[in-house]
């Protein structure tokens, strides 16, 4: 029998985490633009019902984000707060959330609005063993070269796709750049998928 997905969630575990967020506002007019930042963070999905957001709860949010940005300037922006109870990244359980920021004008209109999908965990040595949210994983490691056969290192996504699911399936968890950089598309599977980076 197979478990419900509800049931397969409450498996994973769950944590509060503190959110630090850093970034650049910029005017691209020759006006002073009052601002305000709205944030929310929802559990990743490929469609969304608009009727049942997977909102999760922030706590301890600074005041508003509010400020004005001068004309044909940038500013940067911090703010901080806590995630609560939210499922942690694993190679396992790649649990991933979508932070969207939406930025209003002095009206309450909505001028811009980003999008980021990431997964909480946090990695550290200890006692020379390799930790991810406190559990002590063992790395199975490949060293991984962007290439296609027909557009050399012009990788379509589908083959990073399917370079990473035959990664899964021989039972690695984990990649190192070989060469060149790997490419934010390539990262961003790797998150996915749950292959460490």
């Amino acid at each position: 029998t197979g478990l419900s997905e509800r049931e397969n969630a409450s498996r994973v575990p769950h944590g509060d985490f503190m959110v630090k967020l850093d970034f650049c506002l910029r005017n691209h007019t020759n006006f002073m633009l009052p601002y305000s930042v709205r944030i929310s963070l929802l559990e990743a999905r490929a469609e969304y019902d608009p009727y049942k957001l997977p909102f999760v709860n922030l706590k301890n949010q600074n005041s508003a984000v509010t400020g004005v940005v001068d004309a044909n300037k940038e500013t940067r922006v911090q703010t901080d707060f806590v995630a609560l109870d939210v499922a942690e990244w694993s190679d396992c359980t790649p649990v991933q959330y979508d932070i969207v920021l939406e930025v209003l004008d002095s009206e309450g209109r909505i001028v811009c609005a980003k999008k980021k999908r990431f997964g909480f965990k946090t990695a550290q040595i200890v006692q020379n063993k390799f930790n991810i949210n406190d559990r002590r994983i063992n790395l199975t490691l490949v060293k991984y070269y962007e290439f296609d056969p027909k557009g050399g290192i012009a990788v379509p996504q589908d083959r990073m796709r399917q370079d990473i699911i035959l990664m899964k399936r021989a039972g690695i968890n984990g990649v190192i750049a070989g060469g060149f950089a790997l490419s934010d598309e390539f990262l961003n599977l790797c998150d996915q998928y749950g292959i460490n980076r």
